[in-house]
């Protein structure tokens, strides 16, 4: 909100930039007439590291939004990008929301209308095991909330999306549903929320396994799921631990 350039980025505080990031998504944007260019992202950072190669595609945002909700390709990050600020100004993300990327990346690109994805390595993640994203705290469920409201959206605005933004949410009640499960936490919020978590799972399985774009793990999910709580939580032990 303070930013008075012309375009912005975003640098979580424990990862960086590879050398050249800027200028070579730049270059893109200058090359594609997009106001979001996308970058990969890496997890090794070697002294020659540096944003050089790679082959860009520009997207339609409504088969780009539909990728990312399958997960089937790119990330939702709003990192490792460059966003021209008219296209970003007043979409920003929620105040003390968790998944703040998520609920963000939807309403950018469908402003932006057309997105340049490169698989250029602009950016380096620092993977750190003691990090919000790899363990379980109440904040994450945060993310039940997000994906409730991007179906929300995608149902009102977009019928066209609504498959995947389903898809989506129910990969978040999944991971909620698991992650609670093995983590050996036990209160009143925790049994509400995996009750919520397993009800949704119920409902929305049988639109998974007749959707044909939805990822194999998924559909592996939700047929577990249909042998109940107690065989998915067995699995669940195995793939989380």
């Amino acid at each position: 909100s303070l930013a008075r350039g012309e375009w912005i980025s975003f640098v979580d505080s424990d990862d960086k930039l590879l050398p050249g990031a800027l200028e070579k998504l730049h270059e893109i944007s200058n090359q594609t007439g997009c106001g979001i260019v996308k970058g990969r992202y890496v997890k090794e950072y070697g002294r020659n590291a540096r944003s050089e190669g790679g082959k860009t595609r520009v997207w339609n945002c409504i088969e780009l939004i539909r990728e990312i909700l399958y997960q089937r390709f790119c990330d939702c990050s709003a990192c490792g990008a460059i966003y021209r600020r008219n296209i970003i100004n007043g979409t920003s993300f929620t105040p003390g929301e968790r998944y703040e990327d998520l609920d963000f990346f939807y309403r950018a690109f469908i402003r932006a209308g057309k997105i340049a994805v490169t698989d250029l390595p602009v950016y380096y993640y620092r993977d750190n095991p003691t990090s919000f994203v790899n363990s379980f705290s109440f904040s994450r469920l945060d993310v039940l909330k997000v994906t409730e409201r991007l179906e929300r959206f995608m149902n009102e605005s977009y019928p066209q999306l609504t498959k995947a933004a389903k898809d989506r949410r129910l990969s978040a009640n999944f991971n909620m549903f698991a992650l609670m499960g093995v983590s050996g936490v036990r209160s009143e919020e925790i049994e509400s929320a995996m009750k919520g978590c397993w009800n949704l799972i119920r409902k929305y399985r049988r639109g998974c396994l007749s959707d044909p774009k939805v990822r194999l793990k998924n559909k592996l999910g939700a047929l577990l799921s249909i042998f109940g709580e107690k065989m998915f939580l067995t699995v669940a032990k195995r793939v989380y631990r």
